[in-house]
């Protein structure tokens, strides 16, 4: 891989090529260079100064994605910075209270060795540039230089715009969640799902994100935090009904997330029953009773092992394929499920001794939850 560099303004224009064949890909670029350059403390960072003109320049003005270099000459190192998506000094420039401004560059935005996040983060730049054209672009006159496009073209445009504003909303709705602001978040996943009933992927994802919300506020209420899984299971369901085989991916999470909830239910249920045993045996109830109890704590257990066993056999399936991103999280909920029961029934089903079974079950469910972490 190349570049070939222009100098333009105190700037480069580099251009990305590829065995010796161009990649269209393209991005101006400003290079500052120090024999003593101005690492933190702590050696994450490289203050960079700027004048406040040079980085309204170079964030706002241009309009191609555009990088911030620093060369420490002495180590012979070159980091980066995409200045354009940098929140801090965007916001630095928005106050426009100083006439300059310090630039952090990361130290890890070390080039040649971090090539891949470079490309990565050049993407990033430029689709918030186009962004920003689209934005200041007027809907008429957006509209007048797609005129001459074909009718089938126009018409993948406006679905992809429509796509995409629905995945912005959701990250939207997502960061209010993230704020604490749990009832906007609630009011503008729902918007979202009454806005796109003809695309499965955003249905998907805002019922997933709404029954996070959801479950958020059934934690921070004085209802029973035993419906805390209950309602995960009914997202999950819902989510299973959306994708019953088609996008493979959805289906895949669908159904490894209604695994993961029916094992929390079952392991809710088993604590229910193992508390319910443990203030009978307290209070010397009826021997009868508790062995009842002790019948129905053992079945318990064992339909939660059952349903573990489910679970980690689909997290197996999946975990090799090209689909493995999306069991993470499932998977994570399940060796929470299983290391919760694993810690009770340490403490509390020792003496639980008629029924050599539940002891057997215990050891397998310990012994299983790091490799479900593996997967």
């Amino acid at each position: 891989m190349g570049y070939y560099a222009q100098r333009m303004r105190l700037r480069h224009v580099v251009e990305f090529f590829k065995n010796r064949e161009s990649t269209g890909v393209m991005f101006a670029g400003q290079l500052k260079g120090s024999r003593h350059t101005k690492y933190s403390s702590d050696g994450t960072f490289i203050s960079q100064p700027l004048e406040q003109d040079a980085a309204d320049y170079l964030t706002r003005q241009l309009e191609q994605p555009t990088f911030l270099f620093h060369a420490d000459v002495i180590k012979k190192q070159l980091f980066w910075s995409a200045i354009q998506l940098d929140q801090e000094v965007l916001a630095s420039l928005e106050r426009g209270e100083t006439k300059s401004l310090t630039v952090r560059i990361p130290t890890p935005n070390l080039l040649p060795d971090r090539m891949e996040r470079f490309l990565t983060e050049l993407t990033q730049a430029k689709m918030a540039m186009i962004s920003r054209v689209l934005l200041d672009t007027r809907a008429v006159d957006f509209r007048d230089a797609m005129a001459k496009q074909p009718v089938e073209r126009l018409s993948e445009v406006a679905e992809d715009f429509h796509l995409k504003g629905f995945q912005l909303e959701l990250q939207a709705a997502h960061k209010r969640f993230r704020r604490g602001d749990v009832d906007g978040a609630i009011t503008a996943v729902k918007k979202v799902l009454n806005e796109s009933s003809s695309y499965i992927e955003i249905q998907f994802n805002g019922t997933a994100q709404l029954g996070e919300a959801e479950v958020y506020h059934l934690l921070k209420s004085a209802q029973p935090q035993a419906r805390v899984p209950e309602k995960k299971l009914q997202t999950a369901l819902k989510l299973c009904t959306m994708a019953k085989r088609k996008p493979r991916y959805l289906h895949l999470a669908a159904q490894l997330q209604r695994r993961a909830a029916e094992l929390a239910v079952a392991v809710q249920k088993t604590l229910g029953l193992l508390m319910i045993w443990q203030g009978h045996k307290k209070r010397g109830d009826d021997p009868l009773w508790l062995a009842v109890l002790s019948v129905r704590v053992h079945e318990s257990l064992l339909a939660a092992y059952r349903t573990y066993r489910r679970a980690l056999r689909l997290a197996q399936a999946t975990a090799k394929s090209r689909y493995r991103s999306v069991t993470s999280r499932p998977v994570a909920e399940v060796a929470v499920s299983i290391e919760m029961l694993g810690r009770v029934l340490d403490i509390q089903l020792i003496d639980v001794r008629p029924i050599g079974l539940v002891r057997l079950a215990i050891v397998a469910l310990q012994r299983m939850v790091s490799s479900v972490l593996d997967c």
